[in-house]
């Protein structure tokens, strides 16, 4: 006798194809279930991804504009050739004053964050913001401490002015090479994740 004609055996038969096309439509199901869920995780994750690019993008070309507009660069160069022409008296050395509190919104509260941008985008960005805070220390606190060190050193008034010049001179070239790195690196950053969140 054929096992085709043998009921039981057709019903057994039967039994294991529906049992087998049920798992597999619940395997197929949950496959496809998965994936749309990781489709939209994906999306999420890359939107925030974007998103983050774009507004350190931004606060970045702010800091660069602000610089700019200020005219930092042309203000250490002024201070150079005071101090090489022995004009500048100690009160008219400009100090600066940023509240550090409240600026860069961004830095304060996404830094955590920048292992969601590529590798290279993330290094320029902790890069960039060392020189700008490197700047803005050097910029905020020199000519305080400058002066106080300058009074310990020396006891009459030219030579405390030569020395505090003389540090002042130091600084301020430093901090010329330190803005134009930043500006180099602000404008590379920019770039990259402007790319980026394409």
């Amino acid at each position: 006798m054929c096992w085709w004609k043998d009921k039981s055996c057709v019903t057994f038969i039967s039994i294991i194809v529906t049992a087998i096309v049920s798992l597999l439509s619940v395997i197929v199901g949950g496959y496809v279930k998965t994936n749309g869920e990781l489709s939209i995780i994906r999306e999420n994750y890359e939107r925030e991804q974007k998103s983050l690019a774009n507004a350190f993008a931004g606060e970045i070309t702010i800091i660069l504009s602000s610089m700019e507009a200020r005219e930092y660069h042309k203000i250490f160069i002024n201070i150079l050739k005071n101090i090489e022409n022995d004009v500048m008296p100690l009160s008219d050395l400009p100090l600066f004053s940023i509240n550090l509190d409240v600026a860069f919104p961004m830095y304060r509260t996404r830094i955590g964050d920048v292992g969601l941008l590529p590798a290279d985008a993330s290094k320029k960005l902790v890069m960039f913001y060392g020189y700008v805070f490197s700047l803005l220390e050097d910029v905020q606190n020199s000519p305080k401490l400058f002066l106080a060190s300058s009074k310990e050193i020396a006891t009459d008034e030219s030579e405390i002015k030569r020395n505090y010049y003389r540090m002042w001179k130091m600084t301020c070239e430093q901090d010329l090479k330190i803005l134009n790195k930043l500006f180099t690196l602000g404008n590379c950053l920019i770039n990259d994740l402007e790319k980026f969140a394409k």
